[in-house]
């Protein structure tokens, strides 16, 4: 089939029949590791095809795509729902009541997550998916178009990882003790506020550069999830101003389209 191109037009066959399961889950274009070598000889010569779409195949998703967000109005789920928007999935809100861990339908949540928090995504195979930097790589992969994360296997995809888990372990952690129901005072109180202060200082070294985002020009999910706890900051009375980056870089996410709708969805805008 060298010659004749049979042994290529039988793989693009297979190939194309492939495409048609919902369980093909496509790894993002530009992968170094995995980039759709369709070296198809027609002739003495090879092409390779870098994607699905660029071979010619449907590479949309097959299937009902539905999914369910968990969410509780102004907290981490808020990433998630960021997400969700930005790259236009068909999904549901069901909201969640972290005090009483029932959800607005009257589910008790600590079935969903039995550590009763949110956010939880739940998917049309009726998989739930729990931590938002799980999720939200999830849902970047999802529409690698969208451009909210790198390709897997990348050294750019593990900065990203490293951003969001300095977003989970380090900035989000640090305001614990402010959302605590016993909240630290005096002594205890300052060394937790110094603490989160040098999570913003490092934060603010990231973004003295000029770059709009963590990742550089680029919007992605690490932005989500920073966005989010950083706007903490006003809940609990921090002033970003001696973090001039950091605050440019919050009103730059608020600024976005899908955000906004975000935030008036979950009645934090008017």
């Amino acid at each position: 089939g060298h010659d004749s191109g049979a042994a290529g037009l039988l793989f693009l066959r297979i190939f194309n029949d492939m495409t048609t399961y919902s369980t093909v889950r496509w790894l993002p274009e530009g992968n170094p590791n995995v980039r759709y070598p369709l070296e198809i000889w027609f002739t003495r010569e090879s092409t390779i095809r870098k994607s699905p779409s660029e071979a010619g195949f449907e590479t949309s998703l097959q299937g009902n795509r539905t999914m369910k967000l968990y969410y509780t109005p102004g907290v981490c789920s808020q990433a998630v729902h960021i997400a969700l928007s930005e790259i236009g999935a068909d999904f549901t809100l069901e909201k969640v009541d972290l005090a009483t861990k029932t959800t607005e339908s009257g589910e008790d949540f600590s079935k969903i997550n039995p550590l009763g928090y949110v956010p939880a995504l739940e998917l049309d195979g009726g998989d739930v998916l729990l931590e938002a930097p799980a999720i939200l790589q999830y849902l970047a992969d999802m529409k690698p178009e969208s451009k909210l994360a790198p390709a897997a296997g990348t050294m750019e995809r593990v900065k990203l990882q490293q951003h969001l888990n300095f977003t989970a372990s380090e900035l989000h952690k640090s305001f614990g003790p402010f959302f605590a129901a016993v909240k630290p005072e005096g002594a205890a109180r300052d060394q937790a506020m110094t603490k989160l202060q040098r999570r913003f200082d490092a934060l603010e070294a990231l973004l003295a550069d000029g770059r709009d985002y963590a990742m550089g020009e680029t919007f992605t999910v690490a932005d989500t999830y920073m966005f989010v706890v950083a706007s903490w900051s006003g809940i609990i009375g921090l002033d970003l101003a001696p973090w001039p980056n950091v605050q440019k870089f919050v009103a730059r996410v608020a600024a976005r389209p899908r955000v906004q709708d975000v935030l008036k969805r979950e009645g934090l805008l008017n």
